[in-house]
């Protein structure tokens, strides 16, 4: 069922994309680029981020494959005990 959705999903999304692709400018399509790779970027160094804050928990190729509300999910959890460690006063090494 989830494979499905994802899949439907996945092909909409590339039908949009190559749609918008046909009308874009060069310009644009270098916007949209850097932003991608800028994103990419992003998503990486949080993640090394959430690797480092799980402390041996889960490796870096564990977080490549979760899906994204798993990710959202421990990064609320990795914020949560940082705001009670500042409220505790307790050091995160």
């Amino acid at each position: 069922m989830r494979t499905q959705r994802y899949n439907k999903i996945r092909d909409e999304s590339r039908k949009f994309f190559l749609g918008w692709l046909k009308t874009a400018s060069g310009e644009e399509i270098v916007e949209k680029q850097e932003s991608y790779h800028k994103n990419l970027e992003n998503l990486h160094k949080n993640l090394y981020k959430l690797s480092w804050y799980m402390r041996g928990g889960v490796s870096i190729s564990e977080l490549h494959q979760m899906p994204a509300d798993h990710l959202k999910y421990l990064n609320e959890i990795v914020n949560d005990n940082f705001e009670m460690s500042k409220q505790a006063g307790t050091p995160i090494l």
